[in-house]
């Protein structure tokens, strides 16, 4: 995705950070990927391996870029004591796109930047008890957060895509089962006529089993999905139009046997049927995509389950 000029009003309103929570605690032979975009004369860029997403005090591993000293630092923080740091020299531009690639081995992180090998780091805690992954300091915004394995095999089946047209990526290592919601907070800035669409693909495949589609300036949400050939099928456009520019919204996705329960602003909007069978069983990543000058600023993931199969009451998430 290009770096994208914005306007002083746009700048005023973004996340100052980003905050992912784990599907599943890390094990040995899962990947994190995490991209995004700093600042221009960005100074600093965090990220942050934590046992929550609501308390930012132990940090099982931290990552810390110094722009301006051209260094970065990996440490620990536990019981509120920072360890012994280690630091790497480093080339990274500030202003610019970045993306950091973090292998969990049997006994250390295995770590690169943009394809180049950068450093290992012993663990000082242990892996089960990380929860979530922040992204902080002069960000400017994120556009990827995946958790995947990469063995003993390979989930999702698919770990490479094309990925110069998305705004946010977001891969899980293992297989939804139902009862299970993903929670998403973002705000849509820039051109009020824009839009952006949410694809959840089936399996390894280039099929959708859902594209929700958002288009501020025809005032329509669509919902469809493909067959197997491609082809678009099963349209939708009713539920209104909740969504508002310059505004946070929040997005609940939940999944039951049959169908995706959509949520937003803590309100039901929808349900959308799965179209094919044990299509469940297949969901396993989504991508988001802008058009026409619109920018999407993703702030939250959470992961939750629901007592539900049938996601009853996931409007309180």
């Amino acid at each position: 995705m290009a770096n994208i000029m914005l306007s002083p009003e746009s700048k005023s309103l973004m996340y100052k950070e980003f905050v992912g929570s784990l599907v599943c605690p890390p094990k040995p032979g899962h990947v994190f990927v995490i991209a995004g975009v700093t600042k221009e004369f960005a100074q600093r860029l965090d990220i942050d391996f934590l046992t929550s997403s609501e308390d930012y005090e132990t940090r099982i591993f931290h990552v810390s870029i110094r722009f301006d000293e051209c260094i970065i630092i990996n440490n620990t923080k536990l019981d509120k004591t920072w360890g012994t740091g280690e630091r790497w020299d480093h080339g990274l531009e500030s202003g610019g796109k970045f993306r950091i690639y973090v292998l969990a081995m049997r006994d250390e992180f295995h770590i690169s930047f943009d394809n180049a090998v950068h450093a290992v780091y012993k663990y000082k805690a242990s892996l089960n008890d990380i929860k979530a992954i922040r992204v902080c300091k002069d960000i400017r915004y994120v556009t990827q957060f995946d958790h995947r394995m990469v063995y003993p095999t390979a989930y999702p089946y698919l770990q490479w895509y094309d990925d110069k047209n998305w705004i946010f990526s977001h891969n899980v290592p293992q297989k939804f089962i139902a009862g299970d919601v993903m929670l998403l907070k973002a705000i849509a800035l820039e051109n009020p006529k824009g839009s952006f669409n949410l694809v959840f693909y089936e399996g390894a495949s280039n099929k959708h089993a859902l594209t929700f589609n958002v288009d501020f300036g025809k005032k329509v949400v669509t919902r469809d999905s493909m067959d197997n050939e491609l082809k678009v099928i099963n349209v939708e456009q009713d539920g209104g139009f909740p969504f508002s520019m310059d505004k946070e919204f929040k997005l609940a996705i939940g999944f039951t046997k049959t169908q995706f329960v959509i949520v937003v602003d803590g309100k039901k909007f929808c349900t959308y049927n799965y179209t094919s069978p044990n299509q469940l069983e297949l969901l396993c990543a989504f991508h988001m995509k802008v058009k026409d000058g619109l920018l999407l600023n993703v702030g939250n993931i959470k992961h939750k389950h629901s007592a539900s199969e049938n996601c009853e009451g996931i409007e309180k998430f």
